[in-house]
């Protein structure tokens, strides 16, 4: 189940300390107006809580590492700034999602001196975070949460109901879910929607009791990796079929992807989307947000980040053309019901037998949506399967004309996106 409002959604995710120079809820809320030209409807916001400086690994210590799972990180404003920029982007028909990393704490967290019985201990003292099968992890800036303590697996719960009844909040964005046991996540759900219908995302990947129990999205990580042996030359279009196949066989049904070139975990890590994925940059985005899935988007995007580092302010000289992209993916999502999430929208349907070049279809009662890309760095043709209604392409308002047998011709990395109804970006 969706709250409605997850139908047509594309996800914004933000670092509030990185968006701006200031890196503050006041700063960040003037960039509300142009996001909602943009046509964001979800923002995903990075850890808002304080942060324990404990056993910190770096000047400002990991935003994961969280010293209360209940207030506000003063460095970024008071909760009165937090909730006026909630009521803002509720007025702006935005959507807000909080991360969330329930398996640790901070060192620093209240809890290790009032309630050391609620932690993992090896020779009596407590360790380090482990993952979900016991075992240490490199992550030693937190401490371990023991969720065989019923009092602790109510607190995380309350907790986080919080955040719903006091700020207003739609959902939540959970890290490190798999690091927890599968049973708390069916105790989460049964908790928080107690109070409303609410949107939770994991970006753990292929756990199914987790799309089971909890979660209605979880991240595209195997898609990731084969896009970027995609734009490497190291596999093709009849991979990304067979991707596309297995996921479906391997998943139940009305789940979703959250589908990225990016994310905060891989900007985390050093790796550049504009430099990774180089002149295939803007077919494989047009690929994540139309094909099954919910397309994630992470702040700078937009600007393509160049040579950003993780703890930099973005650099908003915009990409206008990659910009222009982005509105009218978001744009034709939000319009177009072929192309909205879960049951709501249409699964795609391939209409091409290539090596070289992805092309697909997504109908529903009469809409249609069909991207056809070329996925090398050479000059190809591709021979349609199928026949599709005449549908309007999304930057010339030209008639795009697909029938079975007739052939098209691309560029390197060429893409085609076309639509009936359509919108026409200028």
């Amino acid at each position: 189940n969706y709250p409605l409002w997850v139908r047509n959604a594309s996800i914004y995710q933000v670092d509030i300390r990185r968006y701006t120079e200031e890196g503050t809820f006041n700063a960040f809320r003037e960039h509300i107006p142009r996001l909602k030209a943009l046509g964001i409807n979800v923002v995903n916001f990075l850890p808002v809580y304080p942060v324990g400086l404990d056993k910190r690994e770096t000047d400002g210590g990991h935003p994961y590492a969280v010293a209360d799972f209940t207030k506000i990180d003063p460095e970024l404003g008071s909760f009165e700034d937090f909730k006026s920029l909630i009521i803002e982007l509720k007025r702006n028909q935005i959507y807000v999602v909080l991360d969330w990393v329930a398996n640790q704490t901070a060192w620093d967290h209240p809890w290790v001196q009032s309630h050391p019985e609620w932690y993992l201990k090896k020779a009596d003292t407590i360790t380090h975070v482990v993952d979900g099968e016991g075992n240490p992890t490199d992550i030693h800036y937190a401490a371990a949460l023991d969720f065989s303590v019923e009092p602790l697996r109510n607190t995380i719960i309350e907790s986080m109901k919080y955040w719903l009844r006091a700020a207003e909040i739609d959902g939540f964005h959970c890290v490190q879910a798999d690091f927890v046991p599968d049973d708390f996540w069916g105790d989460v759900r049964t908790g928080l929607e107690s109070i409303k219908p609410v949107y939770m995302l994991t970006s753990t990947s292929g756990h199914i009791p987790h799309l089971e129990q909890c979660f209605q999205t979880d991240y595209a990580w195997d898609l990731h990796a084969l896009l970027k042996e995609i734009a490497a030359g190291k596999a093709n279009a009849r991979d990304l079929v067979s991707y596309i196949e297995e996921d479906r066989s391997n998943h139940p049904a009305g789940y979703t992807h959250a589908n990225f070139l990016t994310n905060a975990q891989l900007q985390a890590s050093g790796e550049n989307p504009a430099e990774t994925f180089g002149p295939s940059y803007k077919a494989l985005t047009a690929l994540t947000f139309l094909m099954d899935g919910i397309p994630l988007i992470y702040n700078g995007q937009e600007a393509r980040m160049p040579g950003a580092s993780a703890d930099d302010p973005i650099n908003w000289e915009v990409d206008e053309e990659i910009n222009r992209l982005l509105l009218g993916l978001i744009q034709l999502k939000d319009y177009n019901r072929a192309l909205w999430n879960g049951k709501h929208g249409s699964p795609l349907e391939v209409i091409a037998d290539s090596d070289t070049v992805f092309a697909m279809e997504r109908e529903l009662d009469g809409q249609t949506v069909v991207l056809v890309v070329n996925c090398t760095n050479q000059s190809a043709q591709v021979t349609f399967t199928k026949s599709v209604r005449i549908v309007s392409d999304l930057f010339t308002g030209d008639d795009l004309i697909i029938n079975e047998g007739k052939t098209l011709s691309l560029e390197p990395w060429e893409f085609r996106i076309a639509a009936n109804p359509s919108i026409l970006i200028e």
